[in-house]
Order: C-alpha cells, then sequence, then structure tokens
C-alpha cells in the first residue's frame, strides 16, 4: 500500500545503489568503516553506522543483532554510537597520542545502533584478524599483540612469559620480543551485570556503583587502582572524589608530571621520535618539574626554547636573565591516519601536532569514558 511496483526491466527502473532510501554513512569524518544494512530482496540500504575498521562481522543466531570488532585509534578516532569514547591503550616509552584498542560491539539489526561495546588491549601492536560465532551465540576473536599483560575486557587480565625470558613483574604497556596469537571467547549469550554496580535499569550512565568502586570507561576498578594500561599509572581510583573518572594520584605535583597525556617522573626530558622505532631524540633544557608545573614542560635555567623546533635544535643557551614561567611543549610529529603499517605507530602522518589528540585525556578536560548502552557484560575466555 503506498508504493508501485517498477520491474528491472521497466524504463524507469534504476539500481538499488543510486536509490535515495536516506541510509548512508559520513557523518563522522574520522571514522574509518561504514556498515550498512540492504533490504534483502530490493537490495536498498536500510541504514548505515559509522564504526571504526572492521575486521570480523558475526549475525546473532537468532537475526536481532549483528556483533563487529576490530581495531581502532583512540587519539584520531570519532565518538562510536554518537557518545561512546574508547579509551587508549598506551606502551611503555610512546607517545601519549600513540594509543589505541581492540573492541567489540553489538549493534541491533533492526535499527543499527549500538546496544554495548567491549574494549580490550594491552598498547603493543593489538590486532584481531577475524572474529566467528557458534550456534549458542558465543563470539571468537582471533588475532595477535606484542603484549607481556593484555586487559580483555571486564576484570579479565592476563600476564605472558616468554621462554628464556625473565623480567620479572611487568607493568601493563610492557612490550613482547615477539609476536603472539590469541583467541579470545566472549560468551555473549551470558547476560549479567557488572560487579561494581548496585543497581542498573538499561543504562550505565544513570547506575549506581558501589561505595568502594568506580565504575570507568566501562569496566569497574576498586579504590586504589590506577589507569596504568592508559598511560595513566599516576592516575587512580578514588571513589570518595569521582567514581566515574580517573582522579590525579598524589604523586603528581610532588614527583611526578602530567604531560601530553603521560605520566613523568621528575626531571624526565621532553624527546623527539619520527616513528615508533626510532631513536629517541631528547631535549637538554624542557624536562619534567613536579614543583614548577605538573602539566607543561619547565625550562632549566640558562636556557631559551624555540617551541616550534624539535630537539635538538630546540635549547639554545640563554643570553638575559632566566625566567621561572613554564614553556609549552614544542610540536611533536606523530601519526593520524590510523592505517596499519609494520610498526607500533599510527601512520605516517608528519603534520605537527601537540600531542594532544585525545582530548578525553588530557587534565582539566572531561573524560569521555566508553558508556555500555546496556547494564550488562560478557565473560570472556582466552586461549
Amino acid at each position: 500500500e503506498g508504493s508501485t511496483f517498477v520491474s528491472r526491466i521497466s524504463d524507469q527502473a534504476v539500481p538499488a545503489s543510486q536509490a535515495d532510501s536516506g541510509a548512508h554513512c559520513g557523518f563522522y569524518s574520522k571514522s574509518d568503516a561504514c556498515l550498512i544494512k540492504y533490504h534483502k530482496y530490493t537490495g536498498l540500504p536500510i541504514w548505515g553506522a559509522d564504526v571504526p575498521a572492521v575486521a570480523g562481522l558475526v549475525p546473532s543466531s537468532d537475526g536481532e543483532s549483528v556483533h563487529i570488532s576490530g581495531r581502532y585509534a583512540a587519539g584520531r578516532a570519532d565518538s562510536f554510537d554518537d557518545n561512546v569514547f574508547l579509551p587508549g591503550y598506551a606502551r611503555i616509552g610512546g607517545l601519549g597520542s600513540q594509543v589505541s584498542g581492540l573492541f567489540n560491539a553489538k549493534l541491533s539489526a533492526e535499527t543499527g545502533k549500538g546496544e554495548y561495546v567491549l574494549h580490550s588491549g594491552g598498547g603493543n601492536w593489538d590486532r584481531i584478524s577475524d572474529s566467528v560465532g557458534d550456534s549458542e551465540g558465543n563470539i571468537y576473536n582471533i588475532g595477535f599483540s606484542g603484549n607481556l599483560v593484555m586487559n580483555w575486557g571486564g576484570r579479565l587480565k592476563t600476564t605472558m612469559r616468554e621462554d628464556d625470558v625473565d623480567k620479572g613483574d611487568v607493568d601493563p604497556g610492557t612490550p613482547a620480543i615477539e609476536r603472539h596469537m590469541f583467541i579470545s571467547k566472549l560468551a555473549a549469550h551470558t547476560e549479567i551485570v557488572h560487579s561494581c554496580l548496585t543497581q542498573c535499569d538499561g543504562n550505565t550512565d544513570t547506575a549506581t556503583i558501589s561505595d568502594n568502586s568506580c565504575f570507568i570507561d566501562g569496566q569497574c576498578y576498586m579504590e586504589g587502582d590506577t589507569g596504568a594500561f592508559y598511560g595513566k599509572s599516576c592516575w587512580t581510583c578514588d571513589p570518595s572524589k569521582d567514581q566515574k573518572n580517573w582522579v590525579e594520584g598524589s604523586t603528581i605535583g610532588s614527583t611526578q608530571c602530567y604531560i601530553d597525556n603521560l605520566c613523568l617522573n621528575n626531571a624526565d626530558a621532553f624527546y623527539y621520535q619520527r616513528r615508533s622505532w626510532s631513536e629517541k631524540i631528547y631535549s637538554e633544557c624542557q624536562i619534567c618539574d613536579p614543583l614548577r608545573n605538573t602539566n607543561e614542560w619547565s625550562l632549566k635555567t640558562g636556557y631559551d626554547v624555540d617551541t616550534n623546533s624539535n630537539p635538538p635544535e630546540d635549547c639554545t643557551e640563554s643570553t638575559s636573565a632566566p625566567t621561572s614561567a613554564p614553556t609549552s611543549a614544542p610540536f611533536i610529529t606523530h601519526d593520524h591516519n590510523g592505517h596499519d603499517h609494520e610498526d607500533e605507530s599510527v601512520g605516517d602522518d608528519l603534520t605537527p601536532s601537540s600531542g594532544n589528540d585525545d582530548e578525553s585525556s588530557v587534565p582539566g578536560r572531561p573524560t569521555h569514558g566508553i558508556a555500555l548502552l546496556l547494564c550488562l557484560i560478557f565473560t570472556v575466555h582466552v586461549h
């Protein structure tokens, strides 16, 4: 009713790809992929969703949803499903802008709207190659990583030791020597409420969090836990101050700074690195001095700095009386295009940047953590 059938051999017929059904992508300029549902008979697009780069796609066994998986670059990506920002996993020794992670997301097959998204990673060569499903609704991810410590989502964390290599106790972000394959299983058919949520009526944004816990980026943390996976080892879960965002730890301002999205120790120097495998070239005059400035590089006495130059050309001996005012960090060159290369950086764009691409991690700004659209999580198993 209200429609007219047009035969494919009619002069009025047009290819389905040229029909304007109102379903399209491109709402977000930084999204790497477009997920589109087409009508099974007419071929017309029904809905489109801007998503990160997709490595695997699994329709649910009941036909009500579709699961996607892949890798995202947190420093340059738009939000997921309009308002969900995924946190970036950082590697030790890397730049604060070189952060990324893996994701598994569930979208409604009817509307294309997100129902949940789960992030995981460790900061070093996190990749998903494909995802498959079984008749019970479980999802299996196949991929590889270069991590010794891996966060799989929820409260599941694994630590691996390589043969003939003893690094002792390792911290999140510690790189492995080799690349290691993995298979992870998501019990997507088993739905439970996050352990730290005492009440949740459909959306975690309005959920009640237990008194001694935090719920940050879609995961539960106990009081005193740190954000080490995300380059925030100097930030902690402090339920008395904020249960939904990381809080500056007691070391910031005394023995540590937080500059360019990194926790730094007193006297650590600013450095320039063209690629993640390249030699680090340290500045002679720009250092972390937490007693002078916790969020910007401080200038050593007796030096002037050129903020438009990278080390070692950034420092010159001062010809005038020294000033105690801190200086802004010089430009850092790093990659922003999100394509995979044979390195651990995000790409090869050499456009100068301030290093603060991930605004959700900049001190003084809101932390746009992942907000699970449902109050449900799914058990993860790793092999």
